[in-house]
């Protein structure tokens, strides 16, 4: 707080360089505030502008970092050692980005303010539109993630190049019609999906304490709200409504009117993104695969 109140000569402000940060533990366990200062690629000059922020580098960074075998990073050592250039310039511009954790339990995708550095163990697209994050969010692309990835012990991996670049969209990426009445649902979906999240998440002010604990509003995480939707659909759905019964077993973090709303969501993103690609709602698993793969065969062939 310090920092972003201070002023410096040069009359720009210390927010362009004092950021929050996001790592993947934030994504499923709830943000810890914390923040960051960040060069991003400046040059040493420039970065000495923002006078509070640089000599807080200077005194923590410079030491350890000056001695760094590594040239680059001992010359450098105001900027991050690795400052992703291709993804800060894939960003520029953009109000908002998706982000997903590497490594988790539940593949999440989740929006993150373009003021937020994404930094260890997360996961970067450069998109700011619901329908690409509904794609992302549903179980084809899910499904096609847990096959093709890998795994860290019992949490399933996203990685890149065989689960996001293998991945067939409805359209390919950038040619989607965004007119299209099939995109249009998607992210129609995709924008309740966000909203009932958000909700859960930080509800109003005035529910907190009264109808909503501080300690159950701690425990109000998305990695607990899919353990809470596996938990429905393994045991609880299609049988006897019992709210109590459901309330104990989701340990009163959600309650059965709440998760039914949750799994409505997202069948309906799921069947929207079906529709995109013309197929019916019944399919099993594999034969969803099978149609992903015979899809990414047709493109690549061309």
């Amino acid at each position: 707080q310090k920092m972003l109140e201070a002023t410096n000569t040069n009359g720009k402000s210390n927010s362009d360089v004092v950021r929050p940060v996001v790592s993947a533990i934030d994504l499923g366990q709830g943000s810890r505030e914390k923040w960051t200062i960040d060069f991003a690629l400046m040059s040493e000059s420039d970065a000495a502008g923002y006078e509070i922020p640089f000599q807080y580098v200077r005194e923590n960074v410079y030491p350890i970092r000056s001695q760094n075998r590594r040239a680059s990073y001992a010359e450098k050592w105001w900027q991050y050692a690795e400052a992703r250039p291709g993804m800060r310039m894939a960003l520029k511009g953009k109000g908002r980005f998706i982000v997903t954790p590497g490594v988790s339990k539940h593949r999440l995708f989740v929006w993150v303010d373009a003021s937020v550095l994404c930094n260890q163990g997360t996961l970067v697209f450069a998109r700011e539109d619901d329908y690409f994050l509904g794609v992302l969010h549903s179980k084809i692309h899910e499904i096609w993630a847990l096959k093709q990835g890998t795994s860290l012990e019992d949490r399933p991996r996203y990685t890149p190049t065989s689960t996001f670049e293998t991945f067939p969209f409805p359209w390919p990426p950038g040619k989607e019609p965004t007119e299209d009445a099939g995109v249009q649902d998607v992210s129609a979906a995709a924008s309740q999906l966000d909203a009932f999240r958000s909700g859960w998440l930080n509800p109003p002010a005035a529910e907190i304490g009264v109808t909503i604990s501080e300690k159950m509003l701690q425990k109000r995480t998305l990695t607990n709200l899919y353990n809470a939707l596996t938990l429905y659909r393994e045991k609880f759905k299609g049988k006897s409504r019992q709210p109590a019964v459901w309330s104990e077993a989701a340990q009163h973090i959600i309650s059965i009117d709440e998760i039914e709303t949750l799994d409505y969501i997202h069948t309906a993103l799921d069947h929207a993104v079906l529709n995109a690609y013309g197929w019916p709602h019944n399919l099993s698993d594999e034969q969803i695969l099978e149609r992903l793969l015979a899809l990414n065969l047709e493109r690549a062939n061309k």
